[in-house]
């Protein structure tokens, strides 16, 4: 349901439903992707508004909010990563967290580890 609402454009109803699937199945990991990708496009979405606003605090607003849905997203991967039985597809998420975790490493002290962690996970010491 969730991919059927964002191709309507109904992002709300999407993000809704990839949440209701996690919670009827707690391992299916592709509710948390789902919901993970579309919070990361979300994200990109003010990122690039901010990129062209001249106003500073509408660009520190807007990078508030890129930052917030980011850092929604990447609990999510973490969540699908956990979950994942998928070897593959733990390399994949692993590499999305790898890369969420260092846009946000001025944020919070705890996304700069997060980073280290993945890295190591993925052989990039």
């Amino acid at each position: 349901e969730g991919q059927a609402y964002e191709k309507l454009g109904r992002k709300d109803e999407a993000l809704q439903s990839y949440a209701e699937c996690s919670k009827v199945n707690p391992d299916y990991v592709y509710g948390y992707i789902g919901a993970a990708i579309l919070l990361g496009n979300k994200a990109q979405e003010f990122a690039d508004k901010a990129y062209t606003e001249m106003d500073n605090k509408k660009y520190e607003a807007l990078i508030g909010e890129s930052n917030k849905n980011l850092a929604e997203s990447l609990d999510l991967m973490l969540k699908a990563y956990e979950v994942s039985k998928d070897e593959n597809l733990k390399v994949s998420v692993a590499n999305v967290i790898k890369e969420y975790s260092f846009q946000l490493r001025n944020t919070d002290p705890k996304y700069m580890e997060i980073n280290k962690k993945f890295n190591e996970i993925l052989g990039n010491n």
